[in-house]
C-alpha cells in the first residue's frame, strides 16, 4: 500500500519543462504581473492669507510606473486665472485650462501643498491627476 500512495504522487507532480530529474536539481521561473496604479488624493485644509492667497491643502501622490510620471493639473478656463503654488514654488496659469506641474522620474509616493493666488478672473474648480509617463 505504502509502494501505491508513493507511486501516486510520484505520477501526479509534473516535471519542469527542461529539467533533468536525474540531476538532483531543477529550476522553477515564475512570473507574474503588477497593475499600474497612479493617484492623487487631496486633502483639504483651506485658510485665507493676509496676502490673497487661499491655502487649499495637500494632494498625497502614490504612482508605481517605472517610466514616471507627471502631475497634471487641470482648471476651470479663464483669461486670468492666476498661480498655483506648490511646495513654496509659484507656477503661472495660462487660460488653456491645463498645466503639467511637475515631472517625477520613476516611481514614488509624495505630498504635496498646494495654495492659490486668485488672479483678475479667479478659477472656480480645479482637479489634480498623475499621468504615466510613456514607454
Amino acid at each position: 500500500m505504502k509502494n501505491l500512495i508513493m507511486a501516486l504522487i510520484a505520477t501526479s507532480i509534473p516535471t519542469v519543462a527542461g529539467a533533468d530529474p536525474g540531476n538532483g536539481s531543477q529550476t522553477l521561473t515564475l512570473g507574474g504581473h503588477v497593475p499600474l496604479v497612479c493617484r492623487a488624493d487631496y486633502t483639504p485644509a483651506i485658510s485665507f492669507r493676509p496676502d490673497g492667497v487661499i491655502d487649499l491643502g495637500s494632494v498625497r501622490e502614490f504612482c508605481n510606473s517605472g517610466t514616471g510620471y507627471q502631475v497634471v493639473v487641470e482648471y476651470t478656463p479663464t483669461p486670468a486665472p492666476g498661480a498655483l503654488i506648490l511646495n513654496g514654488d509659484e507656477i503661472a496659469l495660462d487660460q488653456s485650462g491645463s498645466i503639467v506641474v511637475a515631472q517625477v522620474e520613476g516611481p514614488a509616493i509624495m505630498t504635496r501643498n498646494i495654495a492659490y493666488r486668485p488672479g483678475s478672473q479667479p478659477i472656480s474648480a480645479i482637479r489634480v491627476r498623475l499621468q504615466a509617463a510613456a514607454v
